[in-house]
Protein backbone atom coordinates (compact mmCIF):
# COMPACT_ATOMS: atom_id res chain seq x y z
CA UNK A 1 0.00 0.00 0.00
CA UNK A 2 1.36 3.41 -0.96
CA UNK A 3 1.57 6.30 1.39
CA UNK A 4 0.42 9.78 0.28
CA UNK A 5 4.09 10.79 0.03
CA UNK A 6 4.93 8.14 -2.62
CA UNK A 7 5.40 9.42 -6.14
CA UNK A 8 3.10 8.24 -8.91
CA UNK A 9 3.87 7.72 -12.58
CA UNK A 10 2.35 10.09 -15.10
CA UNK A 11 0.13 7.24 -16.32
CA UNK A 12 -1.23 6.62 -12.83
CA UNK A 13 -1.94 10.32 -12.43
CA UNK A 14 -3.70 10.51 -15.81
CA UNK A 15 -5.77 7.42 -15.02
CA UNK A 16 -6.76 8.90 -11.68
CA UNK A 17 -7.72 12.22 -13.30
CA UNK A 18 -9.79 10.45 -15.95
CA UNK A 19 -11.59 8.34 -13.36
CA UNK A 20 -12.29 11.39 -11.23
CA UNK A 21 -13.45 13.40 -14.24
CA UNK A 22 -16.08 10.81 -15.07
CA UNK A 23 -17.37 11.20 -11.49
CA UNK A 24 -17.79 14.98 -11.83
CA UNK A 25 -21.51 15.63 -12.44
CA UNK A 26 -21.18 17.99 -15.42
CA UNK A 27 -19.44 15.30 -17.47
CA UNK A 28 -22.32 12.78 -17.22
CA UNK A 29 -20.16 9.66 -17.59
CA UNK A 30 -18.40 11.02 -20.66
CA UNK A 31 -16.29 8.56 -22.58
CA UNK A 32 -12.62 8.95 -23.38
CA UNK A 33 -13.60 9.20 -27.05
CA UNK A 34 -16.13 12.01 -26.47
CA UNK A 35 -13.56 13.89 -24.38
CA UNK A 36 -10.99 13.58 -27.18
CA UNK A 37 -13.58 14.63 -29.79
CA UNK A 38 -14.53 17.65 -27.68
CA UNK A 39 -10.90 18.71 -27.45
CA UNK A 40 -10.49 18.49 -31.25
CA UNK A 41 -13.79 20.30 -31.90
CA UNK A 42 -12.83 23.23 -29.67
CA UNK A 43 -10.20 24.39 -32.12
CA UNK A 44 -12.18 25.15 -35.30
CA UNK A 45 -15.37 27.03 -34.39
CA UNK A 46 -17.92 27.44 -37.15
CA UNK A 47 -18.75 31.10 -37.91
CA UNK A 48 -22.15 30.74 -36.18
CA UNK A 49 -20.57 29.11 -33.12
CA UNK A 50 -18.02 31.92 -33.00
CA UNK A 51 -20.78 34.56 -32.90
CA UNK A 52 -22.71 32.64 -30.26
CA UNK A 53 -19.56 32.06 -28.18
CA UNK A 54 -18.96 35.84 -28.12
CA UNK A 55 -22.47 36.21 -26.65
CA UNK A 56 -21.98 33.75 -23.80
CA UNK A 57 -18.25 33.56 -23.05
CA UNK A 58 -16.71 35.10 -19.93
CA UNK A 59 -20.11 35.04 -18.21
CA UNK A 60 -21.45 37.68 -20.64
CA UNK A 61 -24.96 36.24 -20.51
CA UNK A 62 -26.57 36.78 -17.09
CA UNK A 63 -23.29 35.93 -15.39
CA UNK A 64 -23.65 32.26 -16.38
CA UNK A 65 -20.65 30.10 -17.20
CA UNK A 66 -20.90 28.30 -20.53
CA UNK A 67 -18.53 25.65 -21.81
CA UNK A 68 -18.10 24.96 -25.50
CA UNK A 69 -17.74 21.54 -27.09
CA UNK A 70 -18.52 19.88 -23.78
CA UNK A 71 -18.58 16.05 -23.49
CA UNK A 72 -21.84 14.59 -22.21
CA UNK A 73 -21.88 10.81 -22.19
CA UNK A 74 -20.83 9.62 -25.64
CA UNK A 75 -21.79 12.96 -27.22
CA UNK A 76 -20.30 16.45 -27.47
CA UNK A 77 -22.60 19.43 -26.90
CA UNK A 78 -21.87 22.68 -28.75
CA UNK A 79 -22.45 24.72 -25.57
CA UNK A 80 -23.28 23.71 -22.01
CA UNK A 81 -24.24 25.62 -18.86
CA UNK A 82 -23.97 23.42 -15.78
CA UNK A 83 -25.79 25.88 -13.48
CA UNK A 84 -28.94 25.53 -15.60
CA UNK A 85 -28.31 21.99 -16.88
CA UNK A 86 -28.69 23.48 -20.35
CA UNK A 87 -27.31 22.28 -23.68
CA UNK A 88 -27.38 24.68 -26.63
CA UNK A 89 -26.84 23.37 -30.14
CA UNK A 90 -26.09 25.51 -33.19
CA UNK A 91 -27.27 23.60 -36.26
CA UNK A 92 -25.97 24.01 -39.79
CA UNK A 93 -27.61 22.86 -43.04
CA UNK A 94 -26.51 19.26 -42.53
CA UNK A 95 -29.03 18.97 -39.70
CA UNK A 96 -31.82 19.17 -42.32
CA UNK A 97 -30.91 15.72 -43.72
CA UNK A 98 -33.26 12.93 -42.64
CA UNK A 99 -30.59 10.65 -41.14
CA UNK A 100 -28.98 13.54 -39.27
CA UNK A 101 -32.40 14.63 -37.95
CA UNK A 102 -32.93 11.10 -36.65
CA UNK A 103 -29.49 11.07 -35.02
CA UNK A 104 -30.19 14.49 -33.44
CA UNK A 105 -33.52 13.22 -32.12
CA UNK A 106 -31.91 10.17 -30.47
CA UNK A 107 -29.06 12.28 -29.11
CA UNK A 108 -31.46 14.86 -27.70
CA UNK A 109 -33.53 12.10 -26.10
CA UNK A 110 -30.41 10.71 -24.40
CA UNK A 111 -29.43 14.16 -23.14
CA UNK A 112 -32.94 14.87 -21.81
CA UNK A 113 -32.94 11.53 -19.98
CA UNK A 114 -30.00 12.91 -17.99
CA UNK A 115 -32.27 15.74 -16.81
CA UNK A 116 -30.79 18.38 -19.11
CA UNK A 117 -32.63 21.00 -21.17
CA UNK A 118 -31.81 21.35 -24.88
CA UNK A 119 -32.17 24.47 -27.04
CA UNK A 120 -31.41 24.46 -30.76
CA UNK A 121 -30.71 27.41 -33.02
CA UNK A 122 -30.06 27.37 -36.75
CA UNK A 123 -26.91 28.99 -38.14
CA UNK A 124 -29.03 31.49 -40.10
CA UNK A 125 -30.77 32.62 -36.91
CA UNK A 126 -27.41 33.26 -35.25
CA UNK A 127 -26.15 35.21 -38.28
CA UNK A 128 -29.29 37.26 -38.89
CA UNK A 129 -30.83 37.59 -35.42
CA UNK A 130 -28.03 37.33 -32.89
CA UNK A 131 -29.34 40.25 -30.82
CA UNK A 132 -32.84 38.77 -30.84
CA UNK A 133 -31.44 35.38 -29.78
CA UNK A 134 -29.49 37.03 -26.98
CA UNK A 135 -32.59 38.85 -25.72
CA UNK A 136 -34.71 35.68 -25.96
CA UNK A 137 -32.06 33.72 -24.06
CA UNK A 138 -32.03 36.31 -21.30
CA UNK A 139 -35.80 35.97 -20.92
CA UNK A 140 -35.79 32.13 -21.13
CA UNK A 141 -32.76 31.66 -18.92
CA UNK A 142 -33.93 34.24 -16.43
CA UNK A 143 -36.94 31.98 -15.81
CA UNK A 144 -34.70 28.94 -15.25
CA UNK A 145 -32.41 30.64 -12.74
CA UNK A 146 -33.45 29.80 -9.17
CA UNK A 147 -33.21 32.57 -6.60
CA UNK A 148 -31.14 35.66 -7.29
CA UNK A 149 -29.52 35.77 -10.72
CA UNK A 150 -25.88 34.59 -10.98
CA UNK A 151 -24.91 38.09 -12.11
CA UNK A 152 -26.17 39.51 -8.79
CA UNK A 153 -24.50 36.69 -6.79
CA UNK A 154 -21.07 37.78 -8.02
CA UNK A 155 -21.48 41.36 -6.81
Amino acid sequence: MRSPNDSYTIYEKLLFLHLMKSQIPQYYQSTKRSEQNAKVLRKPLTPAEKIFWQMVRNRNLLGLKFRRQHPIGPFVADFYCHDLKLVIEIDGDIHELADVKQYDKERESYIKELGLHVLRFKNEDVFLNSLLIEQALKVMLGDLIPGPSPARRRE
